[in-house]
């Protein structure tokens, strides 16, 4: 494991009710309750055609609750960090339809495919800014032709780190969400926002590995 990495698995957070922060900064945002509208816009729209699902990043469990609403086979989730890891182990001992596997998802090998995933891991640990502007080729492993991925969004606005790189824009379906952030400044935005754009992604058969690895070396 990257050895920043291996600090952010370690990191102590502090827990609120309503946030979760690092470093007790208020800069330094983890998650916060303000999010119930998109986590509930990203599991209706990610769960719609029920079967396997898997959620990258567990954080305040908002997401995983609305996971767990929806019409679902199974409910697997990768989380890194230790205490959030405990959170969720404690969360899930009444669903027997759940599955939580501590590490990074990134070198986790997996031999489900799924049929749709929900992308939260968001970029604390170091190597996640580099696999988030690479989603596609490190998510791929996990999907099968028909397979839904949606992913938070940090740019508020219709666009990603990613999707330019790898898609047109018929590729990338993106959802507006009424989500206000209450005070941008402290909840780790610069400005405050009230409209969330939910992107999705629908994996197609020629949606490959060697095709995305084509598109870094153009």
């Amino acid at each position: 494991m990257n050895p920043n990495d291996k600090k952010w698995k370690e990191k102590k957070l502090n827990h609120y009710d309503n946030k979760i922060l690092f470093d007790d900064n208020e800069r330094n945002f983890v998650m916060g309750d303000w999010e119930e509208p998109v986590m509930k816009a990203h599991a209706e729209i990610t769960c719609r055609n029920g079967g396997d699902i898997l959620e990258i990043g567990f954080g305040m469990g908002i997401s995983a609750d609305y996971i767990q609403q929806q019409d679902i086979k199974s409910h697997t989730i990768i989380e890194l960090n230790d205490e959030i890891h405990e959170k969720a182990v404690e969360w899930s001992k009444d669903k027997p339809n759940t599955k939580i596997i501590h590490g990074d998802w990134k070198t986790i090998k997996l031999e489900k495919q799924f049929d749709a995933i929900f992308y939260d891991a968001g970029e604390q640990a170091p190597s996640d800014t580099i696999a988030l502007s690479l989603l596609p080729l490190y998510i791929l492993r996990f999907c099968k032709v028909g397979t839904i991925v949606t992913m938070f969004n940090h740019m508020w606005e219709p666009t990603t780190t990613w999707h330019k790189r790898f898609f047109t824009d018929k590729q990338i379906k993106f959802y507006e969400v009424d989500a206000r952030v209450p005070d941008g400044r402290e909840n780790g935005y610069n400005e405050e926002h009230e409209i969330y754009y939910l992107p999705e992604w629908v994996v197609a058969e020629d949606d490959t590995e060697e095709k995305y690895r084509k598109c870094i070396t153009r």
